[in-house]
């Protein structure tokens, strides 16, 4: 019953006024770590989604031209058929 009373006039600022600021004050001080590390965590996060964006741009581009090249490969391949067997 003692530990519910302290508790509730702590809460209040009743009781004891010197640890309800200072809880206040830690409170205070964690939610605001808290904000800068989630806004940290969601730049970083927005960051490596970007480099993976452009990483992948990257690779659609070198695949098309992998394709690109061997459809050239391919129809070199087809007009020498065709030269050949003339």
């Amino acid at each position: 019953m003692e530990t519910s009373n302290n508790v509730s006039s702590g809460g209040s600022g009743g009781g004891g006024g010197q640890p309800s600021p200072d809880l206040a004050v830690f409170v205070q001080d964690l939610l605001e770590q808290m904000q800068t590390r989630f806004s940290e965590m969601g730049d970083s996060i927005t960051g490596k989604m970007d480099d993976m964006g452009r990483r992948m741009d990257e690779l659609e581009s070198s695949t098309c031209r992998l394709w690109h090249g061997a459809l050239l490969v391919l129809q070199s391949v087809f007009i020498l058929l065709i030269l050949v067997n003339l």
